[in-house]
């Protein structure tokens, strides 16, 4: 089973088991699934720099620091460039656990201080690996950086466009 939400990622792999369900199939994120085959993917395409936003629930909740990382490296000819808050002291996009409905504010002041750290990287692109947390930091920038969700990097370095459609 792969997943591109963290969410559902760590139902699957904590959730369920606590409460004694258990799949018969073993779970991955795709970020997951995409490092471990680091070799089918092209080097070093993408002629621009990123930085990578954590999950709260795939970095934070369930460990998975280092794949999208690698994906990111193998990608990009000019690297990944690390935002000051990174790993397990990222901060959340501002999207989380229900925070833009019941406190719209809080949630863009939040998501607005995100895009804020990944704009100090001088990076080109905020890549996350969930869509949620995309959504949000897109609608808080002004695409400096563009924001991107892991799937629209490889597609970028799979056929040479960028997510809205253009060539590089």
């Amino acid at each position: 089973i792969v997943v591109t939400c963290p969410g559902c990622y760590r139902v699957l792999t904590q959730d369920y088991p606590e409460n004694g369900l258990q799949l018969n199939k073993p779970v991955l994120h795709l970020s997951q699934l995409l490092a471990d085959r680091l070799d089918d993917l092209p080097k070093g395409v993408l002629h621009a720099r990123f930085t990578y936003h954590d999950p709260c629930h795939l970095g934070r909740h369930s460990g998975v620091y280092e794949p999208p990382r690698q994906v990111i490296t193998r990608l990009s000819a000019d690297g990944l460039v690390e935002m000051q808050r990174n790993r397990d002291n990222a901060m959340c996009c501002g999207n989380g656990a229900g925070l833009r409905t019941l406190f719209p504010e809080k949630s863009r002041e939040i998501g607005a201080e995100r895009v804020r750290q990944a704009v100090e990287t001088g990076a080109d692109y905020l890549v996350t690996a969930c869509p949620f947390c995309k959504n949000m930091l897109a609608s808080q920038s002004d695409n400096s950086p563009n924001v991107i969700d892991l799937p629209e990097l490889v597609q970028m370095a799979t056929s040479g466009k960028s997510p809205n459609g253009s060539t590089d």
